[in-house]
């Protein structure tokens, strides 16, 4: 923590504390000690054996120096450190207090749980406080699959689905723009460093480029997950069974647009199939409508997790999911296995699910 009570109840920040005084924490109201040197961030730590519900994490150096920098590089708004919200019993890392708006600042540096983390969001949510999280250099290193990314992504207009950093040793601030997954669930994204004053610096562009090789990297994939029984491929398999199908032979439209949103949890072509095998049980000269294939997603979700974005407005992710259904749903038209009757509403005009 790098602030702490004194005596007379006034909240001191541990470059300001004095080793004579007495501190405590203003959650649990416990003794904390004073911890300060040439070798350490000045901070208040609990003492051995005091157990705190609001601080449960012990704070790395990376930690306490970020939050620092992070104080220092929202200084164009009014910044609290380390407040204390005891409707909620939680202690943002730093609070913004913008004109009609408060923003949470979280820098977070080790491993979270998707729960403890939508636990915090619902906290936030709570006092109509907006939570921000930033990633420190565990997460920049370790940034490599889209379930990393759902966990702390978020949309704008402008970045589209985008992630921020903060390197403590340069004491910056950086974004991972334009998002996108591809067939093997690998992230392409654009890097820029952002300032304090809102600018914005391109650093790099690392693009996912689409070739033959994604497909049979995926069907060997599955091949192994197969093979050596591997569950979520056992839970694919099974469901192609109770259809008719095979998981080994997904139809080629299903790798058609391979670079996407990061919106999957596997493969957009494992979802894409699974849809396809349920549009065929529909039968030859069936009609449906998109309402139709949101309700199979929503059949699907429990095999192919879909949109589970803990940061981000279910609205937004449906909005971003639409466009990727429609895309596709038009891929199937012009390959002549649909025929569109209206703006949302599509016949069956050719069995697909036996294309070799």
């Amino acid at each position: 923590m790098l602030t702490a009570l004194d005596h007379q109840h006034q909240l001191i920040l541990a470059t300001d504390a004095s080793r004579a005084t007495h501190y405590y924490c203003p959650g649990c109201r416990h003794a904390v000690t004073l911890r300060k040197g040439q070798r350490v961030v000045a901070h208040f730590a609990h003492q051995p054996g005091n157990r705190c519900n609001v601080t449960t994490e012990s704070e790395s150096q990376q930690h306490l120096t970020g939050k620092w920098q992070l104080a220092r590089f929202f200084k164009h708004d009014e910044v609290r450190l380390e407040p204390y919200l005891s409707d909620i019993q939680q202690r943002p890392d730093l609070l913004l207090i913008q004109p009609g708006k408060r923003v949470a600042i979280e820098f977070q540096c080790s491993p979270l749980s998707p729960s403890k983390l939508a636990a915090r969001n619902a906290g936030y949510q709570k006092l109509n406080v907006t939570p921000v999280w930033v990633l420190g250099d565990y997460y920049f290193q370790h940034m490599k699959s889209q379930s990393q990314v759902a966990l702390f992504a978020n949309w704008s207009r402008k970045w589209g689905w985008y992630l921020l950093f903060w390197h403590t040793q340069t004491a910056r601030m950086e974004l991972w723009s334009q998002l996108k997954i591809d067939l093997l669930g690998r992230i392409g994204y654009q890097r820029y460093q952002l300032t304090a004053a809102g600018e914005s610096r391109f650093i790099e562009s690392r693009a996912l480029c689409f070739d033959v090789w994604q497909i049979k990297q995926l069907r060997q994939q599955i091949t192994y997950g197969l093979r050596f029984r591997t569950h979520k491929y056992m839970k694919w398999q099974n469901f192609c069974y109770m259809h008719n199908c095979l998981l080994q032979t997904i139809p080629n439209c299903c790798f058609e647009h391979a670079i996407v949103p990061p919106l999957f949890g596997d493969s957009i072509a494992i979802l894409r199939y699974c849809l396809l095998i349920l549009i065929s049980d529909l039968g030859q000269q069936s009609v449906f409508s998109l309402q139709d294939v949101w309700e199979m997603v929503a059949e699907l979700g429990q095999l192919v997790p879909v949109g589970q974005f803990a940061n981000c407005n279910q609205r937004v992710v449906r909005n971003q999911l639409q466009l990727v259904l429609e895309a596709w749903l038009q891929t199937l038209t012009v390959a002549g296995y649909l025929q569109p009757l209206t703006h949302d509403t599509w016949q069956v005009t050719r069995q697909f699910i036996t294309d070799p």
